[in-house]
């Protein structure tokens, strides 16, 4: 929604409200503030964060190495309430030697399209 505001950073997600401010607080700030409703965390670093419809978030992750292997990132549709819908690793080319700067993921919330960069 307008007043919906989506956070990632590091390994959790939070879910914040963008409220404005009542009379009686103070005249020396501003007129909104920001109230951390949840958050969420996840088993890999948010490399990219969306809104996907019906009160839903996609997020693409970077997992760093097991033993000593690289792990594909993957993309996970979790609920607001933090239930996991959905997760699916990517198949991308040369992931192995990316880190979690080295993917980026744009969503365009008028048509619900994701585009992931490596």
């Amino acid at each position: 929604s307008d007043v919906t505001l989506l956070v990632g950073w590091a390994n959790t997600i939070k879910i914040c409200q963008v409220r404005p401010r009542t009379s009686s607080d103070s005249q020396d700030l501003p007129p909104f503030y920001v109230e951390v409703m949840n958050i969420i965390y996840l088993d890999h670093y948010v490399s990219g964060i969306g809104p996907q419809p019906g009160d839903k978030i996609i997020s693409l992750g970077y997992r760093p190495p097991e033993n000593g292997q690289p792990v594909r990132p993957c993309i996970r549709i979790t609920g607001f309430n933090g239930e996991e819908l959905s997760l699916e690793e990517l198949s991308i080319k040369g992931y192995e030697s990316c880190g979690p700067n080295d993917y980026n993921m744009h969503v365009l919330t008028y048509d619900h399209f994701v585009y992931i960069c490596a």
